[in-house]
């Protein structure tokens, strides 16, 4: 099958886009996911596209959409491949380089586009307006930081806010952004903050992390049966091995846990998580525990892998373009005796490089942490709660 078919569709009166995707020579989106802080960073996308008859210069008072190419219009991108068109980014133009016709080549227009985690580190606030007393559920204070961005000009996407398990203190009335506001409580339920390429502000619990892990994932392969990808970048260090770690949230004793067998083969490695705001010393405990369980040894880690999506292979291209934040993913490697190694994963960040030609995906993963329910497990190690649907403590 061909390459995908591209589409950007860029907003010049509300509710009202223009295509763009048809002029555009060249797109960049990059949605990182920070490893060290567990925590989503915000997205990007760069285009350029053609202006063979000056309509889009922002020079040009005459030009018909030139009028249009500011900052804050909403931009979808979109790929549209086998019948199905899938979300690759939403997000809100930010800056934009022009460059007139120079002999043979005509003028082009670069723009970039900012996701709404980006948005809300633009947004300060000094207290949250709705539900900022004390014991709330995470869930509950991170959709009142939102209603808050709101009330101070910030747009209105989709959201998808799940209750979560922690309970929180006041909120404590000092400046930052509203994306700061919402990490520390994302930091207190160990959940997963994030803007879901379709464009709704998504934010998973911890245990709603935890139940994804039985989702049955995508698989991908080097060789044999399966979708085959193109590359992977593989480690195996100690950078995320976390034997000491300590919790204090503001007017709590500090809480620490530790593993000593770990502490003596690999060293002393400290996490100290200040930035939370829990109302009670047990959720420090669990939270601790939590970045400990798992964490102690160090593992072989599948980094990221590359998909090619031109079309040359149609179930890869569609799988690639259905990844979303948060995918159960299966990624096997093979050896040079033939043994496999198979890890399996979560989808956390994509960085796309499309061309007329090429439809490349890089895709970030992460080992999901699974510090659960464990049948006849022995608290606090079985974090759920029997004859409850809660899976973590």
């Amino acid at each position: 099958m061909a390459v995908p078919t591209l589409s950007i569709q860029y907003e010049t009166t509300t509710g009202v886009f223009i295509e763009l995707g048809t002029l555009t020579s060249k797109t960049n989106i990059n949605q990182p996911f920070d490893r060290n802080n567990d925590s989503f960073l915000a997205g990007t996308a760069t285009f350029t596209f053609k202006d063979t008859t000056g309509a889009y210069n922002p020079d040009n008072a005459s030009s018909t959409y030139g009028q249009y190419m500011v900052p804050g219009k909403t931009v979808k991108i979109r790929a549209t491949y086998g019948g199905t068109t899938y979300d690759l980014f939403y997000g809100w133009s930010q800056s934009f380089t022009y460059r007139p016709a120079q002999g043979d080549d005509v003028a082009a227009m670069t723009v970039t586009v900012l996701d709404y985690l980006g948005i809300l580190a633009q947004i300060n606030m000094t207290n949250c307006l709705y539900y900022a007393t004390d014991g709330y559920s995470t869930g509950y204070r991170i959709y009142g930081i939102w209603l808050t961005s709101v009330y101070w000009g910030g747009p209105t996407p989709a959201q998808l806010v799940y209750n979560g398990g922690s309970y929180v203190q006041a909120d404590p009335g000092t400046t930052r952004t509203c994306l700061q506001a919402m990490q520390t409580i994302d930091n207190t339920e160990n959940g997963a903050l994030f803007f879901s390429k379709d464009g709704t502000f998504t934010w998973y619990s911890r245990d709603q992390i935890y139940r994804r892990s039985s989702i049955a994932p995508v698989s991908f392969t080097d060789q044999g049966a399966g979708i085959t990808y193109q590359d992977v970048s593989y480690k195996y260090d100690t950078d995320f091995i976390s034997n000491y770690v300590t919790v204090n949230a503001p007017g709590l004793i500090a809480s620490t846990v530790y593993d000593p067998t770990s502490i003596g083969k690999y060293f002393k490695r400290d996490i100290n998580r200040t930035e939370v705001l829990m109302n009670n010393v047990s959720d420090q405990i669990n939270l601790a525990l939590m970045l400990v369980y798992g964490r102690t040894n160090p593992i072989l880690r599948i980094y990221n892998f590359k998909l090619n999506a031109d079309g040359s292979d149609a179930t890869r291209t569609a799988a690639a373009l259905a990844l979303n934040f948060y995918n159960p993913i299966r990624v096997t490697r093979h050896d040079p005796a033939g043994v496999a190694i198979t890890k399996d994963l979560l989808a956390v960040g994509f960085t796309w490089d499309i061309t007329p030609t090429k439809f490349d995906v890089t895709v970030t993963t992460a080992e999901p942490d699974l510090y659960g329910f464990v049948l006849d497990g022995t608290y606090p190690l079985a974090g759920g709660i029997l004859g409850t649907n809660q899976l973590t403590y």
